[in-house]
This record gives C-alpha cells, sequence and structure tokens, in this order.
C-alpha cells in the first residue's frame, strides 16, 4: 500500500547475525531503546509487522507518536490450533530438532537463529504469567492457557493503544477499512487480499529449514571425521620404523 517495505521476521533472517544482536539487545533492555536506536533498526521501513517487532507496539508508541497500530484478530480458538500446530509444535521446541537447528543455525550467517521470534514471543508471554516454566513446557501450555493468552494480548493492546490510532482488524474485512484507517487508496477494483504465512506455508518453510540444519550437521560431521582419519593414518605413518 505505501509502496516501500515493511519489517517482518524474514528481516531479521535475511539480517542474520547483525539484525539478531540488534533484537538481543531489545530483548535485554525490554525495548526501553531510544529513538536513536530503534531508527537503526527500523531505518528504511514505513511500518512493521509480526515479530519481533510487534511484541513492543507500546515501547515503539512512545518512539514513534503519529504512528497507527492495527491489530489483526480472529477466533480465539484458530488461534490456539494454529500456533501449537507451528511455533508451539513439540518438533519446533523440544527435541533433536530444535536442539540442532538452534544450535546448527546460529551459525549460518544468510539465516539468523530460527528461535528468535519464540524467544521473544513465547519468554514475554507465555512465561510472564501463565503456566509454561521452562522450553520444555511449551508444547503442553494447554488450548485454554493459549486462548486467555491471546484474550489478555488483545486487551492490552485495546487499553494501551488511544482509540483514534488503533484499527481492530479481520483479515475477511478486506481492504476497504484498512485503507481507509491509514488514508490510503485502496488498490484497483478485484485485487485480491494478500494470504501469506499460512499454518502449512508455515510447517513446510520450517521442513525446508530443518532440512538444511540436517545437512549442515552431517556435512560438519563428515568433515570431521575426515580430519580425524587423516589424521589417525598420519600418526600411524610417522610412527612406522
Amino acid at each position: 500500500l505505501y509502496g516501500r517495505p515493511c519489517y517482518h521476521m524474514t528481516t531479521v533472517f535475511r539480517g542474520g547475525f547483525c539484525e539478531y544482536r540488534k533484537w538481543l539487545r531489545v530483548q535485554r533492555d525490554d525495548g526501553n531503546l531510544t529513538a536513536a536506536q530503534w531508527n537503526d533498526i527500523l531505518d528504511g521501513y514505513v511500518a512493521t509487522i509480526d515479530f519481533p517487532a510487534a511484541v513492543y507496539f507500546d515501547k515503539l508508541l512512545r518512539v514513534y507518536p503519529n504512528a497507527k497500530v492495527v491489530l489483526t484478530t480472529r477466533q480465539p480458538e484458530t488461534w490456539a490450533r494454529s500456533i501449537k500446530k507451528t511455533v508451539l509444535a513439540p518438533r519446533h521446541v523440544s527435541g533433536w530438532n530444535a536442539k540442532l537447528n538452534r544450535h546448527v543455525l546460529c551459525c549460518l550467517p544468510f539465516s539468523g537463529p530460527p528461535k528468535l521470534s519464540r524467544m521473544l514471543f513465547l519468554e514475554k508471554l507465555l512465561l510472564k504469567d501463565h503456566h509454561a516454566d521452562s522450553r520444555r513446557d511449551y508444547p503442553l501450555v494447554k488450548d485454554e492457557d493459549l486462548m486467555e493468552i491471546f484474550k489478555d494480548w488483545e486487551q492490552y493492546v485495546v487499553d494501551t493503544v488511544p482509540p483514534e490510532r488503533l484499527l481492530i482488524f479481520r483479515v475477511e474485512d478486506g481492504w476497504e477499512p484498512l485503507c481507509k484507517f491509514l488514508n490510503l487508496e485502496p488498490p484497483a477494483e478485484g485485487t485480491p487480499f494478500p494470504r501469506v504465512n499460512a499454518a502449512d506455508e508455515f510447517v513446510s518453510s520450517f521442513s525446508k529449514i530443518e532440512c538444511c540444519s540436517w545437512t549442515v550437521f552431517v556435512a560438519l560431521l563428515v568433515f570431521v571425521v575426515t580430519i580425524v582419519s587423516l589424521l589417525v593414518i598420519l600418526l600411524i605413518y610417522c610412527l612406522l620404523p
């Protein structure tokens, strides 16, 4: 709509270590950054969407007093099902797959750590007032607790953002209320409203990340075994009379 880029979680992945370090600072300071520090992260972007920036919307409002907030909403039940299928799926937060993703992909400069959105979201929300006591407990969070978290978050946004700067938006409402709120002309008639990052798409993308993790792990393992084997052969050769 604005014709300029929007800051998204994928921006962190593409930025690799450099971008990741910025958000570690944000997390460490709980979002209480100066305007210059936030500008350093968001320079060149006209808006933010998704994690990690959405977690700190309240801090961003103080730095950008003319900013508007679009709160997308849905049925809490469908959100709980979706997040347990994606971000909170057991294979993503516990077990060998999760450990491999954290330790291997953190070393890849093109990706950035895949746990960043979970780190910010889960530790700031799930562990703040609810019942998960450690990372291994994330998959055990009940649907009822997730729905409570969802409702609490929405209420916090409503209580925090001045009414004239807040739009509670359902994607099925389409372009009209969104463009009206942003004082923008709607796209040409018939332009479909974008639908990306659906649960199935997320699972597919994460499967590719896991495949990359295992490929890197196996390659490193083969490299280490090869080097050790060559050293052993060299040692035996040197010890032979």
